[in-house]
């Protein structure tokens, strides 16, 4: 598939093979357009890459978007595992290293977002009915995205559910025993590892609060949103409605993007920083207690 393809390639009603160019034979699996991605396409990496014993994909950034079809002009989007993957102004300084493998019981899909729908035209340049046609057209197109982002943020919201009662769980004070086996810079490593769970709680916290009760929630404009789409849909002659309607629904698709961008950065941080930096200084921590516990009893 070329980079041009990608706009005229049909919706899938199940996954695709597809050839990830520059490499020796290795395919992935893709769904183009769906349901929770109407703008973009997934891909999903196969068991075989997932268990390689590299901590890297055999492709790149750039082999991936030829891969599904995509041009970098059309790219406004990338989600790795679940969460964003660094901001768009170092995709290119980074497009030819090879991808991450997916964490331990994280998604091992890559989502690509597009921006293949033409731009809209301004009131004062739509002077016909088809203008007025194309405006109804991008307006149904935006408020799709936008269902598609709440469900993603809903899942989102899950997740950082979740690994805030781990986080909150990891916030304690070492146990006797655990405290009598531990070294002065196995403490230190822990005080500071608990400063970094409250940090991150407090952001994955904010997220959730902004999700709940933010802008982009029923008690913020969310409903406010719906209801101007809903004007739209009976204004599809009227182009000055139509337009203001766009406006509306693409700024609310802005504002649902940033959160989404803002929850995965906090999930990122929060198993980066906070869960897994609390395992390995505990697993290293229990590992003294059991040298205590054999060298006590060989001593008995």
């Amino acid at each position: 598939m070329t980079p041009s393809e990608f706009a005229d390639h049909p919706t899938s009603t199940d996954w695709e093979t597809i050839g990830v160019p520059g490499t020796a034979g290795v395919t992935c699996r893709a769904w183009y357009r769906p349901e929770a991605l109407t703008n973009g396409v997934a891909v999903a990496i196969p068991l075989q890459l997932t268990a390689s014993p590299t901590s890297m994909l055999p492709f790149s950034l750039f082999q991936l978007v030829q891969a599904v079809g995509l041009t970098w002009e059309e790219l406004v989007s990338v989600s790795l595992y679940g969460g964003p993957w660094r901001a768009a102004s170092t995709w290119q300084q980074l497009a030819a290293q090879p991808l991450p493998l997916p964490l331990s019981g994280s998604t091992s899909q890559i989502l690509l977002t597009a921006d293949t729908v033409p731009s809209a035209p301004t009131p004062a340049a739509a002077t016909g009915g088809g203008s007025a046609t194309g405006l109804f057209n991008r307006l149904e197109t935006d408020w799709k995205a936008c269902r598609g982002l709440e469900r993603q943020l809903a899942g989102m919201r899950q997740q950082l559910s979740s690994v805030l009662g781990r986080l909150n769980a990891f916030d304690r004070d070492l146990r006797p025993d655990e405290s009598l086996a531990a070294d002065r810079l196995d403490k230190d490593e822990w005080h500071d590892a608990r400063r970094w769970i409250r940090d991150v709680a407090a952001k994955v916290h904010r997220c959730i609060k902004a999700h709940d009760i933010g802008m982009t929630s029923a008690a913020g404009r969310r409903n406010v949103i719906q209801h101007t789409y809903e004007q739209g849909l009976t204004s599809r002659e009227a182009v000055g409605d139509l337009s203001s309607c766009l406006h509306e629904v693409q700024t609310y698709r802005k504002e649902l993007a940033n959160l989404f961008t803002s929850m995965g950065s906090a999930l990122q941080a929060a198993n980066t920083n906070g869960v897994q930096r609390a395992q390995r200084i505990l697993a290293k921590i229990s590992a003294r207690v059991r040298d205590k516990r054999a060298t006590n009893r060989g001593r008995s």
